[in-house]
């Protein structure tokens, strides 16, 4: 069942249980749309819908729905016709290359556009942990342009922390130095999970739509809120912020 509404379509596969979400996008809707496009669930990874579509040799007849999202987002498929053929020229040239494309948030029903991005296996598979930082610290990020913004807020500080990235080792590292601020990790969960909603131990994880709501923020707030910050000035960055308690 497909439903598009403020400004998201919100894909759900009933038999799963669960809707994914994607930013608002007439190709991407019609491409949905199609009849003989079906949705089932990985049986890899918690929440990863995975499309299949009978006679699209080019693809081996299926594809992720982060992976068609993507392509369509960043003008690598341009026609409901010719998806298929695109999408597989997509993903050769990706593997050719090494890279992953990477959910923000770690939430794979997340497939909005500041969620997703492409980085190389090391990197995407080094972040994995920060998807799992605990409350009350509340961590949100995002591809925004040519540049990863951080907007995070730590126990005991007055204003959030807000810093932008320009390459994806300095995201990887920022994110990872705030995560090791707030002193641990909890468990990771996911939206199936059937105590996801009384355990709660990740914020962005356990609940989609405050994800998206607060990456949407992120987009709106100026680009000069957000100060540079690399790998090596994060550890400075922090033990100034760290100063900046409540009276």
């Amino acid at each position: 069942r497909i439903e598009t509404t403020g400004g998201l379509i919100n894909y759900s596969y009933l038999t799963g249980g669960v809707t994914a979400y994607c930013t608002e996008d007439k190709l991407l809707e019609k491409i949905l749309r199609d009849k003989s496009l079906s949705p089932s669930m990985s049986e890899h990874v918690p929440d990863k819908i995975q499309l299949r579509k009978h006679g699209a040799a080019e693809i081996k007849g299926r594809c992720y729905l982060h992976e068609l999202a993507y392509a369509v987002y960043n003008g690598k498929i341009t026609s409901v016709e010719a998806w298929p053929k695109q999408l597989a020229k997509f993903r050769k040239w990706m593997r050719a290359h090494g890279y992953e494309i990477d959910h923000a948030d770690g939430n794979q029903l997340n497939n909005t556009v500041f969620n997703l991005s492409i980085m190389k296996h090391w990197p995407n598979s080094n972040k994995r942990s920060i998807n799992a930082i605990r409350q009350p610290a509340m961590v949100f990020s995002g591809k925004y342009g040519k540049a990863y913004r951080i907007l995070a807020f730590l126990p005991g500080r007055k204003q959030y922390l807000k810093i932008r990235c320009r390459t994806v080792s300095d995201y990887v590292k920022c994110l990872k130095a705030i995560a090791a601020e707030n002193g641990g990790y909890g468990a990771p969960l996911y939206v199936s999970d059937p105590d996801v909603y009384e355990a709660r131990p990740c914020v962005t994880q356990a609940d989609p739509m405050f994800s998206i709501l607060w990456q949407q923020l992120i987009s709106e707030m100026s680009e000069r809120d957000f100060r540079w910050c690399t790998g090596r000035q994060i550890g400075k960055l922090l033990d100034n912020f760290s100063q900046e308690k409540h009276p």
